[in-house]
């Protein structure tokens, strides 16, 4: 303020805007002579240029990390990777081989840095600080701006939270068991129809199970989410295949994010790989289903009926209902805005059927298989399943009768279910999380138990008394870690248990002669590179007899 006082107190000012003359130049130039008004106006343009310095987003720099040799100009080290689908397997071999012994190293992809983090403890370390100080990259919301709790990030996911995930709490799992029943029953049924099960002779084709297993999931996330009974198990339903596709593509779009965003710059650029159309048809197939179980909160019931029959057989809540009522108790507001509106309750219903169709489907396929392969393991999961009624116990007896299942269940996931986890720092950096067991360093796999990290052993989990042991909680890390974790995370297990114990009390599985080895590839998750085809022979119940077709 004293430094800008001379020219305050200056009393013989020129008019601000000069009339257009001649003299008007002339008198500019005086001004600026002035020594007053010259330091008055390089002391504006110092605050104005401090302002817009502390204005402007500044990047942090992020420190270097081992790097992958090779990278050439514009492609980084794309050309080393093998293609997409190869992307996950070629981020562990380069983290084992120069992450060194934090498991941290770094490439170049597209003019994009990555950061490729496979140490347990450095991803332990950045999934707690999800999702405030560490947030996904907008290259990973490439899902046509769905904005749902998957997407949701920082204060908004807290809001998000609020809202959805008491819908997969515990205290729910018991009311979709029902659904998981029913399908699970549909499923066998279909099967023991199917080319897969060996006849008197022998004969048998095999009985292909991705999009069975997707099917599977599609119908039970359906009827648990808004009671909407698809029956894709026993029809073909092309929404399996736009699913696919949409993880696919989404894939894609991530890794070019930094190059080229066709679905953001061209015109109709969402509808040049297929993903609007994929999604649109997803949406449709949906919205009707959406629009009638939402109006039935909506309009008021007349007096004395009674209650819409539900397909999950319990009459309770499905993800709609507890959400319509977290939200009619104020739980989707913040500092008294409402930030859960209808597009986000569309969203989070749209998204909770992608992600628990695609994920808890490859799970089940690459479970069936795994049980395939090992003949003792699978005798000794369908002893287990022989000896309860799958059909009329409860959640709890299940968990306790099937002991063996939970880390058939946790050794599939370990082995085939590697995640790439992108959060992101902003700008042209982003990290990408290795995530599976305790992997990458011998410390970290002692301390969360496992001396093979890398070998499919459920046995690990089985003491010698025959009792199970529960994996560490910082070494699981398939369905996330901390605030960020997974919240169908207990819904899948329990999909999982309902379905492959249904399956194994009616058949004994095996793979075909000649059937090819099954690799994984990169879609978002691991899924199989060819179709899983397996021989089912019907097995014998605990009297000797063989069930029925």
């Amino acid at each position: 303020i004293a430094f800008l006082a001379p020219a305050m107190r200056y009393s013989a000012r020129p008019p601000l805007l000069p009339s257009p003359s001649p003299a008007a130049f002339t008198a500019a130039v005086e001004v600026l002579m002035n020594p007053v008004y010259r330091t008055y106006i390089l002391c504006l343009a110092a605050l104005a240029c401090g302002a817009l310095w502390l204005a402007w987003p500044k990047k942090r720099k992020v420190p270097g990390f081992p790097r992958v040799p090779g990278r050439l100009p514009v492609l980084g080290n794309f050309h080393q990777l093998g293609g997409p689908d190869n992307l996950a397997v070629q981020f562990e071999e380069w983290v084992a081989e120069f992450g060194g012994e934090n498991g941290v190293c770094e490439c170049s992809i597209g003019g994009c840095r990555y950061v490729i983090v496979g140490g347990h403890d450095a991803v332990l370390e950045i999934m707690r600080q999800r999702p405030y100080k560490v947030r996904r990259s907008a290259a990973v919301s490439t899902l046509d701006a769905l904005c749902g709790l998957f997407h949701a990030e920082g204060s908004d996911w807290r809001v998000q939270r609020r809202v959805v995930a008491p819908a997969f709490g515990h205290a729910h799992m018991e009311s979709y068991l029902p659904a998981m029943k029913k399908v699970a029953g549909r499923l066998v049924s279909t099967w023991r129809a199917g080319p897969g099960v060996v006849d008197g002779d022998g004969g048998a084709k095999g009985q292909p199970i991705l999009n069975a297993m997707s099917a599977y999931a599609s119908d039970v996330t359906a009827i648990a989410a808004f009671d909407a009974d698809l029956d894709s198990v026993r029809t073909s339903n092309p929404i399996i295949d736009d699913i696919n596709r949409v993880f696919a593509l989404a894939l894609d779009r991530t890794l070019l994010y930094n190059i080229f965003r066709y679905w953001e710059v061209l015109p109709f650029g969402t509808y040049l790989d297929g993903m609007g159309q994929a999604l649109g048809r997803i949406t449709s197939a949906l919205f009707k289903v959406v629009a009638a179980r939402a109006e039935q909160h909506i309009s008021p019931q007349p007096a004395g009926a009674s209650a819409p029959a539900t397909h999950n057989g319990t009459g309770t809540g499905t993800l709609l209902d507890i959400m319509m009522a977290r939200v009619a108790l104020g739980k989707g507001k913040s500092e008294g805005k409402d930030l859960f509106t209808h597009r986000t309750m569309v969203d989070n219903l749209v998204t909770a059927f992608l992600a628990g169709t695609d994920t808890t489907g490859i799970a089940l396929a690459w479970m069936l298989h795994m049980l395939a392969l090992d003949a003792q393991l699978q005798a000794e999961c369908a002893a287990e399943a022989l000896q309860v009624d799958v059909d009329a116990a409860d959640g709890a007896e299940l968990m306790v009768s099937l002991l063996l299942f939970e880390p058939v269940e946790g050794a599939t996931v370990t082995l085939q279910g590697r995640t790439l986890l992108p959060p992101s720092q902003g700008g042209r950096i982003a990290i990408s999380c290795m995530v599976r067991y305790a992997n990458c360093t011998d410390a970290a796999g002692r301390r969360a138990g496992i001396s093979n990290p890398s070998q499919f052993d459920p046995r690990r989990w089985v003491l010698p008394d025959g009792s199970v042991r529960n994996p560490p909680m910082d070494g699981y890390l398939s369905f996330g870690h901390g605030l960020r974790v997974c919240p169908g995370k207990e819904l899948s297990h329990l999909e999982a248990v309902v379905c492959v114990a249904h399956v194994l009390r009616a058949f004994s599985l095996a793979l075909p002669d000649g059937h090819p080895k099954v690799k994984s590839h990169t879609k978002f998750t691991q899924r199989p590179d060819r179709e899983i085809s397996l021989l089912l022979t019907p097995r014998a119940d605990r009297q000797g007899r063989r069930t029925a077709p």
